[in-house]
């Protein structure tokens, strides 16, 4: 199990050092308990829906393993988009960086990708180390990657229940976030690597950038462990998406700054 320190979110000046250091930071208790159980409740729902056509549980991410698809309409699912919990750390990761780059509210100007998540089924075996969608920068010379820029992309992932080293919690490596070593299969893997499970209780958050090298871990209990996903581009960072997830109607019912920084999402009409 890899030792962190859980950050109250209310310190998002230590929560973005942490964030920058290791590629990634823990945040206990962002969700009230009436947002955690609306939550667990609805993504009962989705595990439901989407194991239905899928008996031999193939899954899509592996054997037993899948992508959660959001419900960023569903109020408890839109919540997760604008969190007063998890936005200031946010700010505090790319405000350094936001000098040209600021939006109407004085804030960094990064933007939501929507909500997702992923869940692992009893059964489900340990997963090859990773990073998430690069986009790598086009460098002829090859002097250049995206792992020399600032964090061009943080997801966002809430433990929906306690994460233990039976359960498949994920595994993160820390300082990875800039290595340009290749990626180690599980076979080349050192087992320092695969004891980096990050053990937390449900409702904390785990801000990562996806550069860092992460992983799902051995199933072995007898529960399924889910998670929630919210993807934030970064100021500087976009690329075309023709995702309009969110309703006028759902739109309108976040704060100020949830629409500023799910602008994007909304519908045009």
């Amino acid at each position: 199990m890899l030792k962190i320190e859980l950050l109250d979110p209310a310190d998002p000046d230590r929560a973005a050092a942490t964030f920058h250091r290791d590629g990634f930071v823990a945040l206990r208790d962002v969700l009230s308990p009436q947002q955690l159980s609306a939550i667990q409740a609805s993504y009962q729902e989705v595990i439901e829906l989407e194991l239905q056509p899928d008996p031999e549980r193939m899954g899509d991410r592996g054997h037993h393993r899948y992508s959660a698809s959001g419900r960023d309409n569903q109020p408890e699912w839109s919540v997760l988009m604008d969190l007063p919990t998890v936005l200031p750390t946010l700010d505090a990761i790319w405000m350094p960086e936001s000098r040209w780059h600021k939006a109407e509210s004085g804030g960094a100007d990064y933007v939501c990708r929507g909500t997702g998540g992923d869940y692992s089924l009893p059964g489900a075996e340990i997963q090859e180390l990773h990073s998430d969608g690069l986009l790598e920068i086009t460098d002829p010379h090859g002097h250049t990657s995206i792992r020399d820029t600032p964090t061009p992309q943080i997801t966002v992932n809430i433990a929906m229940i306690d994460f233990t080293v039976e359960n498949g919690a994920t595994r993160v490596i820390p300082f990875s976030q800039r290595s340009r070593a290749a990626i180690p299969t599980l076979e080349e893997e050192p087992e320092w690597m695969k004891e980096c499970t990050v053990c937390v209780l449900a409702g904390t958050a785990i801000l990562r950038d996806i550069r860092t090298w992460h992983a799902g871990t051995a199933n072995n209990s007898n529960d399924i462990r889910p998670m929630t996903g919210v993807a934030y581009l970064a100021p500087w960072f976009r690329y075309r998406s023709d995702s309009k997830s969110l309703t006028r109607e759902t739109y309108e019912s976040l704060t100020p700054r949830g629409r500023e920084v799910c602008r994007y999402l909304v519908q045009d009409s």
